[in-house]
């Protein structure tokens, strides 16, 4: 889902796959796409459903509406980045409710 519309309606090849989404409101949540289908998913108030993955944290304790973004780089020689197993951790110890992972590789 983009901007309220619906792209795809299928599940993706890893069933196991964890989307975000994201409500009008700005909240986060992460949904399993073998467990809820789009169909079933009360998308009035949807915004955005991201496809990229995995989630990190979820029921965490910073306030809604809150963001923390950790900016890993690892395209250098000079930096070997961090691993997601890490990066979970440094996201529940700032205290994040949700976390979800944008680009990883």
């Amino acid at each position: 889902m983009y901007n309220g519309t619906i792209y795809r309606d299928n599940v993706r090849n890893d069933s196991e796959g964890e989307d975000l989404v994201i409500n009008k409101g700005g909240n986060f949540s992460i949904i399993s796409e073998s467990q809820v289908s789009i169909k079933s998913l009360n998308t009035a108030g949807v915004y955005q459903i991201i496809a990229f993955g995995p989630a990190l944290v979820e029921n965490g304790q910073i306030s809604m509406l809150y963001y923390v973004i950790i900016v890993s780089d690892c395209h250098t020689s000079e930096s070997e980045g961090i691993s997601l197993f890490d990066l979970a951790q440094e996201l529940k110890e700032r205290g994040c409710t949700t976390a979800y992972n944008l680009d990883g590789g």
